[in-house]
């Protein structure tokens, strides 16, 4: 057995789910939306991916739209908490923690 594997520590508390779905966002100042990707969430975070270099500590709204057209969008306050370096295709990924997701 590698080295590695027992030095690895699980810092999540909650599972994480592969989502890779389109999201959009805003940054808590801004009214205007930019795209970007969901690539998995869980109970308490996501990491997303983002076209743009945005710094770590910042608030940004991330709206879910569904495929309906009669269900608005999850919207969800997030504070990104970590730049993630291998991100596939992505220019920038981010680490987020959720800190409150808008009833509906």
């Amino acid at each position: 057995m590698s080295k590695l594997s027992d030095n690895i520590i699980e810092k999540r508390f909650s599972p994480r789910a592969a989502i890779n779905g389109q999201i959009k966002y805003r940054l808590a100042d801004e009214s205007n939306l930019s795209s970007g990707i969901l690539l998995n969430v869980s109970q308490t975070g996501a990491l997303i991916g983002l076209k743009h270099k945005v710094p770590e500590n910042t608030v940004l709204t991330i709206l879910m739209e569904s495929h309906l057209d009669d269900e608005p969008p999850v919207e969800i306050s997030t504070k990104i908490i970590r730049t993630e370096n291998d991100c596939e295709d992505h220019a920038y990924c981010y680490g987020c923690k959720i800190i409150d997701v808008k009833d509906f």
